[in-house]
C-alpha cells in the first residue's frame, strides 16, 4: 500500500498522520514504549531488584527472530544503567564461533565503560587450551568489582556463541550468584542437546528464570504500528496488521521517507 504524505492532523486512508515532518520531509523518529510485554517487564524489574539487594541473577530470554528478545535487553540495560550499575553488552555473531570467549569478552572488556581494566586480565592465558585459567582470572576480576557496585551483563544472540562463551555461562553465574552479578542471555530456540541447549540446562538448574517470547497480541501489535508511524492505525492498517502474526520485526519493513509510505 502506498501513501503520500499530508499535513499533519490530515486523515488519509483511515490513517491519521500526526508525526512531526523533518526537514528532509521524513517523519521524526521518536523513542517507543515495548508494547504487549508487561510480563517480561516485571521480570526485568525483579532481576535488577536482585541485584539491587546484593544477590546474583540470571534471566533466559529465548524466542524466534524479531520478537524483541534485543529490545528486552535493550530496556534492561537502560534500567541497569540509570540505577548505577556497571552494564557489558555482547552480541555474537556467525563468525563467533571460531573465535574463543569473543562474546563475552567484547561484553566484560569492550564499549566506551568498560565493565573490567583489561590491562588486569594479562595475555597469559589467551590460547583455549588455558580457557580453564583465563575463566578463573575473569571471575576474580568479577568478584572485585561486583564489591564496589552492581553489574548487568547481556549477552545476545547466544545461538551464534563460541564454545568458549558457552563454557563460561555452564560455570560464571553459578559461581558468582552470591555477588551482585546479573546475567541476561538472549538466544533462539536452541537445537536438543547442542552446547548452547546444555548450557541453558545448567543454568535451570542453578535457578535461573526462563522467559519464552510469543507473538504479540493484535492489540500491541497495533500499537507498535501507531509508535514507528506516529499514526492511528485505521482499518486498513489494522488488516495489514493481521499479516505480522505478532512479530514486531514485521514492522522493519514498514518505510518512512519524504515522498511516500510505503507498507510491504
Amino acid at each position: 500500500m502506498l501513501l503520500r504524505p499530508r499535513a499533519a492532523g490530515r486523515t488519509v486512508a483511515g490513517m491519521t498522520v500526526v508525526a512531526p515532518a523533518c526537514a528532509d520531509g521524513a517523519y521524526a523518529a521518536r523513542p517507543s514504549p515495548l508494547r504487549g510485554r508487561d510480563n517480561e517487564l516485571a521480570s526485568l524489574h525483579r532481576h535488577l531488584a536482585r541485584l539491587r539487594d546484593g544477590a546474583g541473577t540470571s534471566w533466559l530470554i529465548e524466542g524466534a527472530p524479531g520478537l524483541g528478545k534485543s529490545r528486552l535487553a535493550e530496556q534492561a540495560m537502560t534500567a541497569a544503567r540509570d540505577s548505577g550499575f556497571a552494564v557489558g553488552h555482547g552480541i555474537a555473531q556467525p563468525g563467533d564461533a571460531a573465535v574463543e570467549l569473543a562474546v563475552l569478552m567484547d561484553a566484560l572488556f569492550g564499549g566506551p565503560e568498560p565493565v573490567l581494566d583489561r590491562s588486569a586480565l594479562g595475555d597469559g592465558h589467551a590460547s583455549r587450551e588455558q580457557r580453564y585459567w583465563l575463566l578463573q582470572d575473569i571471575q576474580a576480576l568479577l568478584e572485585q568489582s561486583a564489591l564496589k557496585q552492581p553489574i548487568l551483563i547481556c549477552l545476545d544472540d547466544l545461538q551464534w556463541a563460541d564454545s568458549g562463551t558457552r563454557a563460561a555461562l555452564r560455570s560464571l553465574p553459578a559461581r558468582l550468584a552470591s555477588l551482585p552479578v546479573g546475567w541476561i542471555l538472549a538466544f533462539r530456540p536452541a537445537e536438543a542437546s547442542s552446547d548452547l541447549d546444555r548450557a541453558v540446562a545448567g543454568l535451570l538448574r542453578d535457578g535461573a528464570e526462563r522467559t519464552v517470547l510469543r507473538p504479540l497480541p493484535a492489540t500491541a501489535v497495533a500499537e507498535v504500528i501507531a509508535d514507528v508511524l506516529g499514526a492511528a492505525p485505521g482499518p486498513d492498517l489494522l488488516a495489514l496488521a493481521e499479516g505480522m502474526r505478532g512479530n514486531p520485526l514485521d514492522r522493519k519493513s514498514t518505510r518512512l521517507n519524504s515522498s511516500h509510505i510505503t507498507i510491504s
